[in-house]
């Protein structure tokens, strides 16, 4: 019998500031900081994304300082490249 791993935990932040190509401080609504990354989709579209930007979040529920961006809630703050 396989597990399933536990349910991801859905939220919403802003990007705070750019530590790496593609990984982002973020910050969500409640005040809490924490290093999110860019999704394999999104890695793939070669977005430009900008401090400010509100982003769709998945976090883990193992480790709450890490989180994966889904996707973006204001398309104007994202440039294709």
């Amino acid at each position: 019998m396989i597990k399933e791993p536990p349910p991801t935990i859905k939220s919403q932040g802003t990007i705070m500031e750019i530590l790496k190509p593609s990984v982002y401080r973020v910050q969500l609504a409640n005040g809490h900081r924490l290093t999110a990354c860019l999704a394999g989709s999104l890695r793939l579209q070669f977005v430009d994304v900008q401090p400010g930007a509100h982003v769709e979040l998945e976090v883990s529920p193992y480790d709450l300082s890490e989180a994966r961006i889904l996707g973006f809630i204001d398309q104007n703050s994202v440039l294709q490249k």
